[in-house]
């Protein structure tokens, strides 16, 4: 006998619940998926719309870099480094040591020299002394000599009213011993002196012809004066010509102390205490740490939209969300592929057109920096206002 057959229950269904063919998506609204997609989309379109307004309203560079003027600090002489007074990454100031090198030799040298300048120093001490008594046993000769020759010319003067009055007589004496008025002894009393007369005057005039004579040779002595004077001015071209000397040697001393032009920081030093350099060589790298703006090279493509003065958005890869100021301070005149060291003729004929790059200077905002500390070479994006 078989066991009856089970009934099978009515299946109850809801009211809102509907069994949609195999195959056939239900109707109705949007899935979880759907929402997740449709919100994405608007994403994205958000940020694509930004992203081109933005490429069309700035322009955008990621090569670019912090830059300074870098100050080479070179020798200007030559010797052993006696001592180092700095290292890489120390703050200066301007005039502040950063090496000396061996002045000993200098110094040895600049004795010398000094001792030359007092050696002519002494010449013309001397020679000074030597004129002075000169001029003054001149002028003394000069008053003793013009005095005897005031002297002199009197006595000629006294001689020749002597002699005209003997001569006189001597007339008057003729013409009475002749009428026999007076005697012959007294005739002859009168001739001698007219004689003594004529002779006196003959004496006084040779001794004018004498002072006369003193006195020019009292003149020549002017001569030696002369003589004195040339050789001061010899000397005295000996004390400029060695004083210049001196004072060469007095900044070759002073380039012997390496110091800093300005003050900023010491970037490198290249040489070590104990070491020798030679003249122009080297020796240490310095930056003005307030004085550094960004060095960026922009795409030929884009330079026409570039101007001085726009204002450009700063941001640093060591400084993670800051954003600096700044603005457009330069723009090249040439690209950089001019500047290369190695040309490329393109001797083959192939060609491969490269978009070339124009540097541009981009200055910081007098307050964006604050507090930050940038360094020459740090990497930097920029965004410029077209």
């Amino acid at each position: 006998m078989r066991a009856p057959k089970p009934i099978p229950l009515p299946i109850e269904k809801k009211p809102d619940e509907t069994v949609a063919p195999l195959g056939i998506k239900k109707p109705g609204g949007f899935t979880k998926r759907n929402s997740i997609i449709l919100m994405l989309g608007v994403i994205f379109f958000s940020y694509a719309g930004a992203w081109v307004y933005q490429h069309h309203t700035h322009i955008y560079s990621s090569d670019a870099r912090i830059a300074a003027d870098m100050i080479t600090l070179s020798s200007e002489v030559s010797g052993r480094v006696t001592d180092v007074s700095v290292g890489a990454g120390e703050s200066v100031v301007a005039g502040d040591m950063i090496l000396n090198i061996d002045n000993a030799e200098a110094l040895a040298q600049r004795a010398q020299i000094e001792a030359r300048l007092k050696s002519v120093d002494a010449k013309k001490t001397t020679l000074d002394a030597k004129q002075g008594m000169l001029e003054a046993h001149i002028v003394a000769s000069r008053l003793r000599q013009k005095s005897a020759l005031v002297a002199a010319e009197a006595a000629v003067n006294v001689g020749r009213s002597s002699h005209l009055l003997a001569q006189q007589d001597l007339k008057r004496g003729k013409q009475k011993i002749q009428e026999k008025v007076i005697s012959q002894q007294a005739f002859e009393r009168i001739q001698a002196k007219a004689v003594s007369a004529r002779e006196a005057l003959h004496q006084h005039v040779a001794a004018v012809e004498i002072a006369h004579a003193a006195l020019a040779e009292v003149e020549a002595e002017n001569q030696k004066l002369r003589v004195f004077s040339s050789k001061k001015v010899e000397l005295a071209a000996q004390a400029t010509g060695i004083e210049a000397e001196l004072r060469q040697h007095d900044i070759d001393l002073s380039h012997r102390m390496l110091r800093t032009v300005q003050a900023g920081i010491v970037d490198d030093v290249f040489i070590s205490k104990g070491e020798h350099v030679n003249t122009g060589q080297r020796l240490a790298l310095m930056h003005n740490p307030e004085q550094v703006w960004v060095s960026t090279n922009i795409k030929e493509t884009n330079v026409r939209h570039l101007k001085i003065g726009a204002p450009v958005e700063i941001t640093l890869d060591a400084y993670p969300g800051l954003v600096l100021a700044g603005s457009v301070a330069r723009i090249g005149q040439t690209a950089t592929s001019v500047f290369s060291l190695i040309p490329n003729p393109n001797p083959s004929g192939n060609f491969t057109k490269v978009t070339q790059r124009i540097p541009v200077r981009i200055n910081f905002n007098k307050t964006a920096l604050g507090n930050q500390t940038l360094r020459p070479g740090m990497m930097v994006e920029v965004k410029i206002e077209r």
